[in-house]
Order: C-alpha cells, then structure tokens, then sequence
C-alpha cells in the first residue's frame, strides 16, 4: 500500500522507528520512496513510498530486507527463514494510477522525474 510519506528522510525514518519501538521492540522495517525524496529532506509527505514490517518473534526470522533499487520507490520487501532453512519473501508495492501528472509532487511525476534523469545519466 501507499504511505505518502519521504523514507529518505532519515529524520522521518528514524522517528518511525522509534514509535514503533515503543510499541514492539523486536522489528524489522523495510522501507520505499522515489529518489526525488532526496530533494524534500524536510517534507514528511511525498506521494508513494511503501513500508514493510515485521514485528515480535517474526522479526526474529528475518535475513533480508529491502526495497526498490531502480529508485521509483514502488516496492520493499523483507525475506524471512523458517524451518528446514525454507525462505519466503514479503512484498509490499503498490502501482501509480494512469495519468495523475496534476501537481509537482505526485507519484506520476516523481517516476517521470526519475526517468528522465536516469535516462540523461545514460547520455
């Protein structure tokens, strides 16, 4: 699902993690937002992101987690181990609606955004 919330920003990341710590502190969290994060450091809303949590004796069984890494911030997962060394893999995405250009920051232009920079990167 959609958190509408900058991951990238650290502050915001560890202000979660520390609410969630109060409540349940065995976890493990995996997190997602567009690279255009970056560029609001101090805005806590930004449309997309996606969050993936484990909590109490799950968090125990995690060996990975993860997120996205083409910068869309469209996924994050976290990948346990159970008995018999058996490994399965939790995915938290979500998909940008068609055609939501409206805005700077929506999720739409933040992909777009991402696009285009990477594709200027590659010359």
């Amino acid at each position: 699902s959609e958190t509408n919330t900058n991951w990238k920003s650290a502050t915001f990341r560890n202000d979660f993690r520390q609410k969630i710590s109060n409540i349940w502190p065995n976890n493990r969290v995996a997190f997602s937002s567009s690279d255009v994060g970056i560029e609001f450091e101090f805005t806590e809303y930004l449309p997309g992101g996606t969050c993936t949590m484990a909590m109490d004796h799950l968090s125990m069984r995690v060996t990975k987690v993860g997120e996205d890494e083409s910068g869309l911030g469209r996924w994050s997962y976290l990948t346990m181990e159970g008995q018999d060394g058996r490994k399965v893999t939790f995915i938290t995405a979500y998909r940008i609606c068609q055609g939501t250009m409206r805005g700077t920051s929506t999720s739409c232009m933040q992909q777009q955004k991402v696009l285009n920079n990477q594709e200027m990167k590659k010359g």
